[in-house]
């Protein structure tokens, strides 16, 4: 069934976020963001709305990601920018990695990288090979493809039966989420090490403003809110925790 998107857009004071992502000691922020928000019917029909991510100082705009169906009922994904002074543009469909060759690219996830580029997680393959497999493609900001990962080869690599999510860091260390454990590979593909992520609050990271990653998890035992924990490399454990906002239980 077809669906249409709205958008909210939200001015936000991200100073929490920031706070978290330089310096070698935990910080804490208490101060309350304020937000402007103002919403818009964007007029986007589609079969499931996917995920969106903003743009950088190098490349500004809203980035929202689409699930549709061709004729065929074939999946396919689009990925849209919105900006105030082009409105909605489409600026890439899925298809596209396949280099045109009979196949299919399904969408599942869209995140910021680094140097305004962006990362698509997508599953498909061409028709000819028969060997259909979930890929990281990195996209300038102007929706032209670039790079591609083989997340399934490194799934092979970890013995892992299942994904899911798989999250990359400006420095190019790659996070395969995988039920309860994250599994940590390095800017040369391979696998580093294992974190137990049972306690966190959701397995989805936030992007710091030094381009690292970092894991939402409760706060520590008699505070209230939760915190950020980074990762550890050198350690090959977690690293130290940023509390986002603490307060007597």
């Amino acid at each position: 069934m077809k669906a249409t998107t709205s958008i909210i857009l939200t001015a936000a004071l991200a100073l929490l976020l920031t706070a978290c992502g330089g310096g070698n000691s935990p910080v804490s922020e208490n101060a309350a963001p304020a937000y402007q928000a103002a919403f818009f019917d964007a007029g986007l029909a589609h079969e499931e709305f996917l995920g969106s991510c903003a743009g950088t100082e190098e490349n500004t705009g809203l980035y929202l990601l689409t699930l549709h169906q061709d004729s065929e009922e074939l999946d396919y994904g689009c990925l849209y920018r919105y900006s105030e002074d082009q409105g909605l543009e489409n600026i890439l469909v899925t298809d596209e990695i396949l280099d045109g060759k009979p196949g299919f690219i399904c969408p599942e996830a869209v995140q910021p990288g680094a140097k305004g580029t962006l990362w698509l997680t997508v599953y498909g393959g061409a028709f000819e090979a028969e060997d259909y497999r979930y890929y990281l493609w990195q996209v300038d900001g102007e929706g032209n493809g670039g790079k591609r990962i083989d997340l399934t080869g490194l799934m092979e690599k970890a013995e892992l039966d299942r994904l899911n999510g798989a999250f990359v860091e400006d420095g190019g260390w790659i996070y395969l989420v995988s039920g309860d454990t994250i599994h940590v590979f390095n800017e040369g593909l391979m696998h580093r090490f294992t974190l137990d992520a049972r306690e966190l609050v959701d397995k989805k990271p936030v992007r710091l403003s030094d381009g690292r990653l970092g894991f939402l998890a409760p706060a520590a035992e008699g505070a209230s809110g939760c915190r950020v924990r980074t990762v550890d490399r050198n350690g090959q454990s977690w690293g130290e925790s940023c509390t986002l906002l603490e307060g007597a239980a």
